[in-house]
């Protein structure tokens, strides 16, 4: 078994290549981060729904940051962009081949960062239920129940 020291050093090197990872959006991407759609939701009837859920994407037509996880291979997508002036919509996806390895966290966490430099103070997650992860996201303890998932991103609240 590794020294602690040396678990510590891969766990910060592991953290290290994913923050590396993590680029701003360009429009080079967009077929990347919409293949990444139809891999998240390709076995579900999405027009089945009476409403259509939030698909993680609709950022791509609005003027705000966003950012990718490309190790070679688009694996996430994140950004937010402006309801109000201290309200924005998130939109993370991350591959589901890549979940559940800290992607992302990665992005969610670049986006508050960008969400509280320009003034934001709340970010808005809508989720689709049936996706394992979706519920995993939206029953961590920095969350609130309801309709929309509100996560209080200003410093010092």
């Amino acid at each position: 078994m590794g020294k602690p020291g040396w678990i510590q050093f891969q766990l910060r090197s592991w953290i290290s290549d994913l923050l590396v990872s993590i680029t701003s959006y360009h429009n080079s991407h967009c077929k990347a981060v919409l293949s990444l759609l139809d891999d998240t939701f390709a076995e579900m009837n999405l027009s089945a729904f009476v409403w259509q859920p939030c698909q993680q994407v609709e950022s791509l037509g609005q003027n705000c940051n966003k950012f990718v996880f490309d190790d070679g291979h688009i694996k996430g997508y994140a950004a937010a962009y402006q309801l109000d002036a201290t309200h924005f919509r998130l939109n993370l996806i991350v591959d589901p081949s890549y979940t559940m390895l800290g992607i992302g966290s990665i992005l969610l966490k670049r986006v508050e960062d960008e969400v509280v430099r320009v003034g934001g103070q709340y970010l808005q997650a809508r989720l689709l239920e049936g996706v394992p992860t979706n519920m995993q996201f939206a029953l961590a303890p920095r969350l609130h129940s309801g309709t929309f998932y509100a996560r209080d991103v200003a410093p010092g609240r």
